[in-house]
């Protein structure tokens, strides 16, 4: 996910962490499913700003919480997911 990183010349700068999340093996027309992909997501998102946060700890502490803006980005991408497959299951 992204972090705001204030290098030692004072200069900001925005770090972003992009990760992949397999769910070729899941039915998101199947609730339950769904609800396994945002496992997923969250998993990830949380290992993902934990390696940001060992990788630049000095960030600045008014970032936005690297977890949840990371879930919330990806949430958009589920939706849309979940609702495209529901659509084709009704078929």
């Amino acid at each position: 996910r992204r972090v705001l990183f204030r290098s030692a010349g004072g200069k900001v700068e925005l770090i972003s962490l992009t990760r992949h999340v397999v769910f070729s093996d899941l039915n998101l027309a199947m609730h339950n499913d769904v609800l396994t992909l945002e496992k997923r997501v969250n998993d990830v998102a949380r290992d993902s700003c934990d390696a940001l946060a060992k990788m630049y700890p000095l960030s600045d502490p008014n970032t936005p919480n690297c977890v949840e803006q990371a879930v919330r980005d990806a949430k958009t991408q589920i939706d849309r997911l979940a609702a495209s497959a529901a659509k084709g299951s009704q078929h």
